[in-house]
């Protein structure tokens, strides 16, 4: 993000709440059919990276966040996406920024299966 959005957004992309970095065994920052996030015990994060960032301000109080999200994980044994497309609606509540929604979908190549990361 550019130095307005981060002046704007404040230390959004830290903390307990962000969800940035903290997955579940689907990919999913804390919403997934079975609970786990990637800082559980059943989990290991060997690395995640974000790429094609951008923020679309709603209005004053509310931005939209897209990104693709790359990582080398896997939880409860199973591997996660190595892709994903994701956007988050935040919306900032007193001097909070709040996660009203996520959603992620997994990378697709030209041939319709999942992006595997090299």
């Amino acid at each position: 993000m550019g130095s307005l959005e981060e002046s704007r957004l404040g230390n959004i992309s830290e903390g307990p709440d962000t969800g940035i970095g903290k997955r579940n065994c689907h990919g999913n920052p804390g919403h997934g059919t079975n609970g786990e996030d990637a800082g559980s015990s059943d989990c290991k994060v060997n690395s995640y990276s974000l790429e094609d960032t951008k923020s679309t301000w709603v209005d004053k109080d509310a931005v939209l966040l897209t990104y693709k999200a790359s990582q080398d994980a896997v939880c409860a044994s199973q591997k996660l996406p190595s892709a994903v497309w994701a956007s988050s609606l935040w919306v900032k509540k007193g001097s909070e920024w709040k996660a009203a929604f996520h959603q992620e979908t997994p990378v697709q190549n030209s041939m319709g299966a999942e992006e595997k990361k090299n």
